[in-house]
């Protein structure tokens, strides 16, 4: 079993960003080559901090999208 540590930022929370969403998105991301694609339709807010958890908090950025999935890349 895997544990993240992650505390969400004011904005991801003044944007209703709650920690049970963020494990309900992780087992459904993709890593690939410092990538990670995230469900469609995953909110901004929600998306940086999945990535955020994901990338350990290295430095990483919104790289677009692939088929309708938002991708985060390693910056």
């Amino acid at each position: 079993m895997t544990h993240y540590t992650l505390e969400l930022t004011e904005t991801e929370l003044a944007c209703g960003v709650t920690l049970e969403q963020v494990a309900d998105v992780l087992p459904r991301v993709l890593v690939r080559d410092g990538r990670l694609f995230l469900p469609a339709n995953t909110p901004p807010a929600l998306g940086n901090a999945v990535a955020r958890c994901v990338f350990a908090g290295e430095p990483h950025t919104f790289s677009g999208f692939a088929l309708g999935m938002p991708v985060y890349r390693l910056a």
